[in-house]
């Protein structure tokens, strides 16, 4: 999972056009939300058709045909044009007057070849412009071996949206509300289904990524992360409202929400949530680490994105736990109320951070990005 997160999204924005790259980079995150929600309607229909001993296999063997098809169709992809441009000018021992590398010719052939079956029905002198606008690119800076971690730290301008935004992806709490799920259904009377509320979640989450998707190539970038972010932070803000008002249950230490207008407005609030994150943050932090790295360091820099992004998440879900219990201490069965505030408060970081730090990539080509960001 980790190698495809790393590749996935490199690949798409090095081979599509950008008129529609948000779309098709975007669209990555709809499958993986569409494949989660396959597997939460796969466990349920299983538990409810197979013997409990065989519901994990029954699941684990939907995906097997699938990825074998994706296994398959990536072999007959030919390779990013840019890569084989960026590798035949790493190679390449002959310079220029200027002291630029000279392409083998056929590095250039491979590179022209795999730009033309990604734009079928663009004329050849597009496929050819593009191709030398590439070029040009590559011959601004220095190619004769591939870019190091020092050289990728002087990409400041990329380093600081990218790595920035990857990190408020999951500062602003996603692990930690999903982990809440089960007992926000509970509390608002789903009873025993609230252990499938998954399924509902998923569909929530892939329809407002196809909306996100759908929209990010004709509004932009910024705007949908706003629009999202937004949406987080009045979700966060009617959560930590709602868990305010839990009172003691049956169980010692046990809180939860009375019965009354809260529990179906808190599940309303967790709905807008993942909503916010699949119109935003989802979909979008992933397009924008695409988009702003500069192909020398490009591989380097979207490896260091993806672990901090793990890192993050696996930072957010162990400190889930201790800090529910620290603020608990100080106002009892209230720890929640109060996380969901200060994951409120890292939205309106998010909001300042993307107005201030991320640039607005929308139409632009690889190289306009790379050539606005130094």
């Amino acid at each position: 999972v980790a190698f495809s997160m790393h590749a996935a999204p490199v690949y798409i924005s090095e081979m599509a056009p950008s008129a529609v790259r948000g779309m098709l980079v975007g669209g990555k995150e709809g499958f993986i939300v569409g494949g989660i929600l396959a597997g939460f309607a796969a466990a349920a229909v299983g538990e409810a058709a197979l013997p409990a001993t065989s519901v994990f296999r029954g699941v684990w063997a939907l995906p097997v045909p699938i990825s074998l098809v994706i296994f398959g169709g990536m072999w007959l992809m030919p390779p990013s044009p840019r890569w084989l441009l960026l590798r035949a000018a790493s190679s390449s021992a002959r310079q220029d007057l200027e002291g630029s590398p000279v392409l083998d010719p056929g590095g250039r052939s491979a590179a022209l070849a795999a730009l033309s079956r990604f734009r079928r029905g663009s004329s050849p002198s597009a496929v050819e412009a593009e191709l030398a606008a590439i070029e040009a690119t590559l011959a601004e800076v220095s190619v004769a071996r591939a870019g190091s971690w020092a050289e990728m730290l002087t990409s400041r301008r990329a380093l600081l949206a990218g790595l920035g935004l990857i990190s408020l992806q999951q500062l602003t709490g996603q692990p930690s509300v999903l982990y809440y799920q089960d007992a926000i259904f509970r509390d608002a009377g789903f009873g025993d289904f609230a252990s499938k509320a998954g399924v509902l979640v998923g569909v929530a989450k892939l329809a407002a990524t196809v909306c996100s998707v759908a929209a990010v190539d004709r509004f932009g970038r910024r705007p949908l992360l706003q629009v999202g972010i937004g949406m987080m932070a009045l979700a966060l803000l009617l959560l930590a409202v709602g868990f305010q008002f839990k009172v003691p249950g049956e169980a010692p230490g046990e809180y939860v929400l009375p019965p009354g207008a809260w529990p179906p407005v808190v599940v309303f609030a967790l709905m807008l949530y993942v909503c916010g994150y699949q119109v935003g943050f989802g979909p979008i932090a992933w397009l924008i680490i695409s988009e702003v790295f500069p192909i020398k360091t490009r591989t380097r820099a979207l490896s260091m994105a993806v672990t901090v992004n793990f890192g993050f998440n696996l930072l957010v879900t162990f400190l889930l736990s201790p800090l529910q219990t620290a603020l608990d201490a100080l106002s009892p069965g209230k720890g929640s109320s109060y996380l969901f505030a200060i994951y409120a408060a890292l939205c309106l970081v998010s909001s300042t951070f993307v107005h201030a730090c991320v640039p607005e990539t929308k139409g632009k080509s690889l190289e306009q990005i790379e050539a606005m960001l130094r």
